[in-house]
Formats: C-alpha cells, sequence, structure tokens
C-alpha cells in the first residue's frame, strides 16, 4: 500500500471516530505513526479505538467503522480487545478497542494521537514511560540461560520423535532467546516491545548467522545455534559439554533429523 493510500485509511477512521459521541481516541502504532519509521508497502495499519460507555464491545465486533469495509474478507479475533481484518488484496488491519479505563493494561512504544476529545495523548505518555520501564528490565542475561534451557528441552523432543514440538522449541524459543542475548550492549536501539523487529540493522552479523541456521536441517539448526553462541561467549566449559552431549544424544535418539 503506497503512502498516500495507507494515509487515506487512518484519515476514514478518525473521520468515523468523530462521528461517533462515544469515541474519544484514536491511536495509531507501529511503523504507522511515524516516529522512528515510516511506513512501506508492506505496512499493515495498527489502530487503537477508545471508547466511552459501554461501546467498545460492538466496535469490536463492526467494520462499519474501518475504511472499505466492502473489501473485507475475515474479520479474526485475537485477543479480549483485539481484532484483524484481511481486504482482498492482503492488507491486514490489527485493531483494538478499549473503554477509556481499560487502557491501563495497554504497552505501547511508538505511537500517534490521531484523534482526542478527552486525555488520550496524556494517557498514553504516561503508558509509554511505564512500556520503557517495563521492557527496561528484560536482561540479555537471562536470555541467554533461556537459550540453554530451551535447546536442551528441544534437543530432548527431537530425540524422542516430537519433530512438531522440537522445531518450535529450537527454531523458535531458543533461536529467539538467543538473538535477545546477543543483543547485549545494543538493547537500547532495538524495539523495545519485538526485539526481533528489524534487528537486522542492528545485529547484521549475528542476525545473518541465526537466519542461516534456521535455513538447514533441525539437528543442523541446534548445532549451528550452539556454535554461534560458543562463539559470543554464551556457551563455554562444562555447560558447553553438557549441551554437546545432549545434541549427540538427540542425533541418535529415533527422531534425529
Amino acid at each position: 500500500m503506497d503512502a498516500e493510500r495507507f494515509q487515506h485509511f487512518l484519515d476514514v477512521v478518525v473521520r468515523n471516530a468523530d462521528a461517533d459521541s462515544q469515541v474519544v481516541g484514536v491511536v495509531v502504532l507501529g511503523s504507522g505513526a511515524g516516529v522512528s519509521r515510516q511506513p512501506d508497502d508492506f505496512s499493515d495499519h495498527d489502530i487503537w479505538l477508545i471508547t466511552t460507555g459501554g461501546r467498545a464491545p460492538a466496535l469490536r465486533e463492526s467494520i462499519a467503522w474501518l475504511p472499505e469495509p466492502e473489501r473485507i474478507v475475515a474479520h479474526l479475533a485475537d485477543t479480549a480487545h483485539g481484532r484483524s481484518v484481511v481486504y482482498e488484496d492482503g492488507h491486514l488491519i490489527e485493531f483494538a478497542v478499549f473503554e477509556v479505563e481499560e487502557l491501563d493494561v495497554t504497552r505501547a512504544n511508538e505511537y500517534a494521537v490521531l484523534y482526542d476529545t478527552t486525555d488520550i495523548a496524556q494517557r498514553l505518555d504516561q503508558i509509554a514511560v511505564r512500556t520503557e520501564a517495563e521492557m527496561a528490565g528484560i536482561d540479555p542475561a537471562w536470555a541467554a540461560q533461556r537459550f540453554i534451557a530451551q535447546l536442551l528441552i528441544g534437543l530432548g523432543r527431537l530425540g524422542r520423535g516430537e519433530l512438531m514440538s522440537a522445531n518450535y522449541m529450537i527454531r523458535e524459543w531458543a533461536a529467539n532467546s538467543l538473538l535477545q542475548a546477543l543483543a547485549t550492549g545494543a538493547k537500547d536501539r532495538l524495539d523495545n516491545l519485538d526485539p526481533h523487529r528489524r534487528i537486522e540493522t542492528v545485529l547484521p552479523d549475528d542476525t545473518a548467522a541465526v537466519v542461516a541456521a534456521l535455513e538447514q536441517p533441525l539437528l543442523e539448526v541446534a548445532r549451528s545455534l550452539i556454535a554461534l553462541a560458543s562463539d559470543r561467549g554464551l556457551l563455554e566449559g562444562p555447560v558447553l559439554r553438557a549441551v554437546e552431549a545432549a545434541l549427540r544424544r538427540a542425533a541418535a535418539g529415533p527422531g534425529a533429523v
């Protein structure tokens, strides 16, 4: 979606919000907010609608306030407050509708308040401060420990033949924890809600190594992640030998691939 059309969608949401007396705020998040980056052809819309008077449940289940509702082909449940809609060309809008008093459950970093008839901007400022404080507590050293545990769990499942679970644990959980652990000294340059977003620009070499690892069969994925962690000083000594023993045990098991 080009920039003009992307903005048009937001303009329609704001116009429809202004026509509903119980909608008191519209917030766009992520690249749509234009804070550190601009939306591109691959960006979706991430929108919050803020309401009063018990209006939120009805708006979560409605698509009438969205742009071009006749082109929507799916309206999907996501979270207690959130829904996603899919357009016929594959464009996605993720939206959440909150009553004002429900905003305390949210987290946000990059956002823009597009419509505000009360104190939504002030509330979002407070949410962003709280979010930054909460996410600052995620320690890369803790992520390194989680990587070891997740990798061992995945290797056990691989050796047993639980291939679906093993793939998820090693390719998803262990690889993600390893990337977080490798981000020591660079954490303040990552998205504090999703540290894997655009991590290629912050840790290009480490990210390329993990991506290359993930393209291999599962046993080789594990072996490559172990080698990377060892090379970066995250696995050494007795712990490294224990992980390598688990790798050998998995390789000899009936499920090894």
